[in-house]
């Protein structure tokens, strides 16, 4: 099926609107399958280490693999989709991720299932950034936001249900089908882009840079190893985080350089000429530190203060998502009547506020105002994502989506990673640091404490002292998540002054400025069959 641009230099595609909500189910249905598995496993962990029989760290590359694989492979999607074909690569990355999640669910070893975990995340890296680009490409310009809004509402909502779901499958089936759920709802998403999402475009005349590619893979692989694994290695206390810094660090400045002076580079340097896309990357970041540390650490102090099962927990967290579908929803409308940046602003102001909010839960913290607060940040979240992407997408030129929603797609995950590194890094040293100088302090005054306490805790036993540790290792565990949230309040506030770098974005019918030249785009380029 063929469809032609609404105008000459528009690069809409004309579309009917039964047709265009077919092709927005069907890559929707897809870029939420990879937003929930990049949670859902997570609460089924115990359950796998204990039917493959393996260790704790073991069972971490179950996470780890899909993680790194899904960052080094996302970055190649714009290469291959502009060779072989935007739908091409869709489709067969559909069928990739349904057989490698059924592979998963069959895996009878530790090695089998981290082995098709980390195809089923390079399977999965093309639907978030082929999915923003299409949206945008069947989506007229004055619609964007509810475009934006629409593939907002999958990407976020996904990581928030994920671990609810997970819990859901893992307790009342097994933990195979957090992995066999995928399956009936990718067949679904092939039929309808097979049948209804129209070819585009190849570009044959840019060669593909090997030598760039392998140089991100390296930087990204080696990155992300170290945030993975740098809270269990001691940090820079270990060689191996050492190794993966410095082998990180120096293919990505060789990567840099090689961009700079390459004639056909792996990432072209006009996508970041653009001003509002290279910023928005940098607030991306920030709202995938916010959307996956914020879970984490409020899913670890849902259970291990406030004592609540995972499966209690999952759904004191689902409220999250409903903020962010609500926040979703209104901005959809809002945004075609008010400037995008202000809204970003309101958005990155109530995340703050339910930061704040978080910053001061304690043990003793009722359920109420931690639903308040989920929800309060859910909406801003809701509110943050889609003005960022309407901003970033909508002065960049449709020759560079394709490489502006992959590099979208890795700031917003490499984000994530880090902030969840950097959540857990503070969170083990505080409880630790907390931990040790509140025994030193209580050491010296073991006497009066005793009289304190009277017949009720009798220091001079080895009970009545492990009481004592265990008050302490609370009180320290509780100060160390009020001190992480502060750190993502830190992360919110820092991402404020880059929207006076923003330029607002130019209204239907108002031809976009020129300041990013398009990437060359061939006349011979042949279309997709």
């Amino acid at each position: 099926m063929s469809a032609a641009p609404a105008a000459p230099g528009d690069a809409t595609l004309v579309l009917p609107p039964s047709r265009r909500i077919l092709i927005t189910i069907g890559v929707m249905s897809a870029s939420t399958l990879m937003a929930l598995d990049s949670t859902i496993a997570n609460v089924a962990l115990p359950s796998m280490r204990g039917s493959l029989s393996a260790t704790t760290d073991q069972i971490a590359w179950v996470v780890t693999g899909y993680i790194i694989a899904s960052a080094i492979a996302t970055p190649l999607v714009a290469a291959l989709s502009g060779r072989l074909g935007r739908k091409t690569i869709f489709l067969s990355s559909i069928v990739a991720f349904s057989v490698t999640s059924a592979l998963c669910g069959l895996a009878s070893s530790l090695g089998e299932l981290v082995v098709f975990r980390v195809l089923q995340g390079v399977s999965g890296a093309a639907f978030y950034p082929l999915s923003q680009a299409i949206l945008l490409d069947i989506t007229p310009r004055e619609r964007y936001g509810q475009s934006m809004a629409i593939f907002g509402l999958g990407v976020m909502v996904g990581p928030i249900l994920g671990p609810t779901l997970g819990g859901f499958l893992t307790e009342e089936l097994s933990w195979r089908w957090v992995f066999f759920i995928n399956v009936p709802f990718t067949v679904g998403s092939f039929v309808l882009l097979a049948l209804f999402l129209p070819g585009a475009a190849r570009d044959r005349s840019r060669p593909f840079d090997l030598f760039g590619f392998v140089l991100l893979s390296l930087a990204l692989g080696s990155l992300q190893l170290m945030l993975d694994r740098g809270e269990g290695q001691d940090w820079f206390a270990s060689r191996e985080i050492l190794l993966e810094l410095g082998i990180g660090s120096t293919a990505l400045f060789m990567f840099l350089v090689h961009m700079l002076t390459s004639p056909s580079p792996y990432v072209s340097p006009a996508v970041f000429r653009d001003r509002n896309f290279a910023n928005g990357l940098i607030v991306s970041a920030a709202v995938g530190v916010v959307l996956y540390s914020g879970s984490i650490v409020m899913s670890t102090f849902l259970q291990e203060l406030r004592g609540f099962d995972v499966m209690q927990a999952g759904l004191l967290l689902a409220p999250r998502g409903l903020g962010t579908a609500v926040g979703m929803l209104l901005v959809g409308r809002l945004i075609q009547r008010y400037d995008p940046r202000g809204i970003l602003l309101v958005g990155l102001t109530i995340v703050a506020i339910s930061l704040v909010d978080m910053a001061h839960f304690t043990a003793r913290t009722d359920v109420m105002p931690i639903l308040f607060s989920g929800v309060l940040q859910g909406l801003g979240l809701g509110l943050v994502f889609v003005p960022i992407s309407t901003i970033g997408f909508a002065t960049l030129p449709p020759a560079l989506r394709n490489e502006g929603a992959s590099l979208h797609t890795l700031s917003r995950s490499l984000g994530g990673s880090a902030g969840v590194a950097l959540s857990a890094a503070i969170l083990s040293a505080r409880t630790e640091g907390d931990f040790a100088r509140s025994l030193a302090d209580v050491a010296p005054l073991d006497r009066d404490f005793a009289r304190l306490a009277g017949p009720l805790l009798d220091l001079s036993s080895p009970q009545g002292l492990e009481i004592v540790r265990l008050m302490l290792a609370r009180n320290a565990l509780e100060t160390a998540h009020q001190a992480t949230f502060w750190f993502l309040f830190a992360m919110v506030l820092a991402a404020v002054p880059l929207l006076l770098l923003l330029r607002r974005p130019p209204r239907a019918g108002v031809p976009a400025p020129t300041s990013a030249a398009p990437a060359p785009h061939p006349s011979d380029a042949a279309p997709e069959a």
